[in-house]
């Protein structure tokens, strides 16, 4: 089998494999967490790049942690759980092809 063929099937069965795993995880229920879980930094960050806070006021240190929730906020889903795991899977996706190929 060539590699790419290799490449591309490692990347489909990645791909399937996380979208079953997105599927049956348990859901958070943010309100439930304690206040100290970084969920709540990122839910924060989130809210200020979708716009729906004013202000940018993280704890350290998260304040500085800005890349994951700008991208998840740009993605057309509008809805944190579903944004990050769309966000999360696409970079483990690519990560398992990268590492393929290499």
């Amino acid at each position: 089998m060539k590699k790419g063929w290799t490449v591309v099937i490692v990347t489909a069965l990645t791909l399937a494999i996380y979208i079953g795993f997105s599927f049956f995880q348990p859901s958070y229920t943010y309100p439930l967490l304690d206040p100290r879980f970084d969920a709540h930094q990122y839910a924060k960050a989130y809210n200020y790049f979708k716009g729906y806070n004013a202000t940018y006021e993280l704890s350290f240190p998260f304040h500085t942690r800005v890349l994951m929730p700008w991208l998840a906020a740009h993605l057309p889903f509008n809805d944190l759980k579903t944004d990050f795991v769309w966000l999360n899977g696409i970079f483990i996706v690519l990560t398992v092809a990268l590492l393929t190929r290499v």
